[in-house]
């Protein structure tokens, strides 16, 4: 391990980098007394933390903060204190320690350099999948921490890649959680598929968890299928009956659907719901029927446990809360349009605005669906399509975003995409987030899709229009669905209704 530009005896838990740090250091174009210098304070630091009885999994920022104080309360050499920044960095190249906010101009890679393990030629992989996402070289290298941790804990292992699976994967992120390491927002999942693309790792095929995936998936192909409900739809219905299907698949395939009964669809039904609004636990009671007809259907329970479900419908003919002109006004006014975001914001509250779309069907708008020549536009929402003019102000919004906002390395041909990394289409909880923040900035307080879309049937009722056409952009297929709006105008009814006694 010693050479003429490393101290010839190293003791304590880093001892086994010292090589690596030489070469690291060497590859970076730093001179022989730059490298003998910081691998003297490398050593330095593996000393202290011997004395103070820590492993090298117990590194942090932390630990080297203390390090740090305790070299300048003892008057230490100025090499041991000038060299810890080029130590934290190789420290985060080697996975022990987190990537600080910035970038060091001795890490320039999207991904760190893989030191050691079996993983290390799949750097160059992982860093272009992680770029050809739209990840900028700061996130990506947080998110390849990941891999070279695991790259390590597989090496001090002695596991090669034919000992990859999902048990050892299984094992490291446990590793992981007790040491309290962040595995940087996404990164745990980002690993797991690029070694699942790589065909190094297979997806559990069987165990409780594939069950209840499997029977969600039979549940939301009905919703689909049988229930012509609209995919988002299906999918919402899906998440809120998880953890109920969990439960049932928690001892294998077969279920524990003999043991369902009304005590224990009630007390799911009061547990889930717990603190939700009422219109919120209406839409839980609604998954849980919709679960269990489908369940009874297929045979899977005898009784029918439907009826065990009340319904926690909101009051009947509450009002819409909804969104002014004049509100819309100064959410554009505080929305800039100087910026690929502020041009994709202003788009995305004009559209809300002036077709009253849902939020889902906003997010699942496509390149394809929007008609230039015939100025129209696609709208897919709710088991069912609808063709919508293309308003002036619309069209100019949207070819503002399209020409000069919207990312050029978007992964799929959704209208709308997200301004950071991966660089997908909007979800609905992201339109929500940006009609929200306009409204703050606006001052008019958080304003949310579906007060943009209420708005703008109402502004059809307020100028003279019929219920008819407000259902039409609404994409009602029930008046009586868009019955309610008549009641939305109260000053423009006064003068019709006779005066007492008359």
């Amino acid at each position: 391990m010693s050479s003429r530009l490393t101290p010839r005896s190293v003791s304590g838990p880093l001892a086994g980098l010292v090589g690596e740090y030489e070469s690291w250091l060497v590859a970076r174009g730093c001179c022989e007394a730059s490298v003998y210098v910081s691998t003297c304070a490398l050593a330095r630091l593996s000393w202290w933390m011997g004395c103070q009885g820590l492993g090298a999994g117990g590194l942090s920022h932390e630990v080297l903060d203390a390090y740090v104080a305790s070299e300048r309360e003892r008057g230490g050499t100025p090499g041991a204190v000038g060299s810890t920044p080029r130590i934290r960095a190789f420290l985060a190249d080697a996975g022990l320690v987190p990537v600080r906010v910035r970038v060091s101009r001795l890490n320039t890679g999207p991904v760190p350099a893989l030191l050691s393990g079996p993983l290390a030629g799949l750097a160059p992989g992982f860093a272009a999948w992680l770029t050809g996402m739209g990840y900028k070289p700061g996130p990506a290298r947080a998110r390849g921490l990941v891999l070279v941790r695991l790259s390590r804990w597989m090496d001090e292992r002695g596991v090669g890649l034919a000992g990859l699976g999902q048990a050892s994967l299984a094992g490291f992120f446990a590793s992981e959680a007790v040491l309290g390491r962040s595995s940087s927002g996404d990164g745990e999942h980002l690993v797991r598929e690029f070694l699942a693309r790589e065909g190094l790792v297979e997806e559990s095929a069987d165990g409780p968890e594939a069950a209840g995936a499997a029977l969600l998936e039979g549940f939301k192909g009905y919703l689909l299928g049988e229930r012509g409900l609209a995919q988002a739809t299906a999918a919402g219905y899906a998440a809120l009956v998880a953890p109920l299907a969990d439960w049932l698949c928690a001892e294998g395939p077969d279920g524990r659907w003999d043991s369902l009964d009304a005590r224990a669809v009630a007390g799911f039904v009061e547990e889930r719901g717990t603190g939700w609004s009422p219109g919120s636990r209406g839409v839980l009671a609604s998954a849980v029927r919709s679960l269990l007809g489908w369940a009874r259907g297929r045979g899977l329970v005898a009784a029918d446990l439907t009826g065990v479900v009340f319904s926690h419908a909101a009051p009947a003919g509450r009002l819409p809360a909804r969104a002014g002109a004049a509100d819309v006004g100064a959410m554009l006014g505080a929305t800039p349009c100087d910026s690929s975001v502020g041009l994709r914001d202003r788009a995305v509250i004009t559209v809300l605005h002036r077709l009253a779309l849902r939020s889902g069907e906003l997010a699942r708008l496509g390149l394809d669906d929007v008609d230039w020549a015939a100025g129209r536009l696609r709208v897919v929402g709710k088991g069912r399509e609808l063709t919508l003019p293309i308003p002036v102000d619309v069209g100019e919004a949207l070819e503002a975003y399209l020409t000069a906002g919207r990312p050029k390395g978007a992964l799929d041909r959704s209208v709308f995409t997200m301004a950071r990394a991966p660089l997908r289409g909007l979800t609905v909880s992201a339109v929500n987030g940006i009609t929200r923040a306009a409204g703050r900035r606006a001052g008019v307080g958080p304003v949310s899709p579906r007060q943009l879309r209420h708005g703008a049937a109402t502004a059809v009722v307020n100028q003279g229009g019929s219920l008819a056409e407000a259902g039409q952009l609404l994409g009602h297929a029930r008046p009586a669905t868009t019955a309610i709006y008549a009641r939305l105008d109260l000053p423009a009814l006064r003068p019709l209704a006779r005066e007492w006694g008359v």
